[in-house]
């Protein structure tokens, strides 16, 4: 059997759009439209990582830009500025701390 976690796919136009495995299943398009949980960042999302016991979702954009969000109401926690060309992001499994991949090593 073919298995597909929920998963979060990130778009340009700082977009962010949550998906139910069982939407796979679906045959009419309508019915395999996700929820949209961010709009209106500035710049386009690279990366997206969910903290591992938390309600809290990191994003960082295009520019550098770190955004930490509650899952709960979608309220911004914080934002840091960086330098950080991202290409990846993901939470130690302990959620104590992150890592950024970036695209000059």
């Amino acid at each position: 059997d073919f298995y597909v976690p929920d998963f979060v796919v990130s778009t340009g136009y700082g977009v962010a759009v949550s998906l139910k495995a069982e939407q796979f299943n679906e045959s009419d398009p309508m019915d395999r439209r996700g929820l949209t949980i961010l709009r209106g960042m500035i710049h386009d999302i690279v990366a997206v990582a969910f903290h591992p016991q938390d309600d809290k979702l990191l994003c960082i954009d295009s520019e550098g830009e770190i955004f930490v969000w509650n899952t709960e109401d979608w309220d911004l926690l914080a934002s840091y500025k960086t330098q950080i060309q991202a290409k990846c992001m993901e939470y130690h499994p302990e959620g104590e701390k992150f890592a950024i991949g970036a695209s000059h090593g």
